[in-house]
């Protein structure tokens, strides 16, 4: 697998890229912890890249063109760009963020496994909200910068950031997500913010201040647009990601477990029990 990072940028002024220290390579897969500082590169894709952008960020680019066009885009997203893109990158991260490095094959492979009506993307996609592959991406980004990486972690948490990123792709939304399009916008900020810290002690004080809401209008407001309480909705989205997470048979229950959100290994599989009838040792 070529990875592509390290191309130098065309032109004045000169390329300039952050140290890579904290990296990860599988078969067909490389996972990169992208410091923060200047990014100036340009390059020609072989892999298909995925950028998980975990904060808000600045920075001009241009797509099979050699004109810079200056853009924003809010935290926890992502973008894809496939094979054969001709990219240009000009920005400086304020903080930590996640590239993924995917060939072809893999791609591939993980298509076939998920295949619905819509291909693998042909063509670039610019930044798309993907608040469950950006929570992901901060329990990665922590598991390479402190201590040894362990590989069944990494590969697992990356085929579940792979899996969400393919399907915000091709569709616009992240498979099993919320839909939050015409709702109340404040309860729209509360489901991001549930997306986000799945994997977090969450409150429903925390989640209404992110509502900029009081609590109890807010849970009022919440399951009257919902359908559900606050805890039975983040229960549910914690066993949606969980899932999904059991797609690898090699990351352990108890990991998948802490990655979303439950107490221990036991707690999942109790309400896996109650909400499929098996647990999730039966389901993988």
């Amino acid at each position: 697998m070529t990875h592509s990072l390290h191309v130098p940028l065309k032109g004045a002024p000169v390329s300039h890229v952050p140290t890579l220290e904290h990296e990860f390579d599988l078969a067909g897969l490389r996972v990169i912890a992208l410091p923060p500082g200047k990014a100036e590169i340009s390059y020609v894709l072989k892999p298909h890249i995925i950028d998980v952008n975990i904060n808000a960020m600045e920075f001009e680019m241009a797509v099979n063109s050699d004109r810079l066009a200056p853009s924003i885009t809010e935290a926890n997203t992502i973008s894809w760009g496939p094979p054969a893109t001709e990219l240009q990158i000009r920005t400086e991260n304020v903080d930590w963020g996640l590239l993924m490095e995917v060939s072809p094959e893999k791609v591939s492979a993980l298509f076939a496994e998920t295949s619905q009506e819509v291909g693998i993307p042909q063509d670039f996609v610019p930044y798309r909200a993907a608040p469950q592959a950006a929570v992901l991406g901060r329990h990665l980004i922590t598991h390479l910068r402190f201590g040894s990486p362990d590989r069944l972690f990494v590969e697992g948490v990356s085929l579940a950031i792979l899996a969400c990123s393919l399907n915000v792709a091709r569709t616009g939304t992240e498979r099993g997500g919320p839909s939050i399009a015409g709702i109340d916008p404040r309860i729209a900020r509360a489901i991001d913010y549930i997306e986000a810290h799945l994997g977090e002690d969450l409150s429903v004080a925390a989640i209404a201040q992110a509502a900029a809401m009081s609590p109890s209008w807010f849970q009022s407001a919440f399951r009257s647009i919902t359908g559900r309480p606050v805890f039975a909705y983040v229960r549910e989205r914690r066993l949606a990601r969980a899932r999904i997470l059991l797609a690898d048979r090699r990351l352990s229950l108890s990991q998948i477990a802490f990655a979303c959100g439950f107490s221990s290994h036991s707690h999942m599989t109790r309400l896996f029990r109650a909400r499929y009838g098996a647990s999730p040792r039966d389901m993988r």
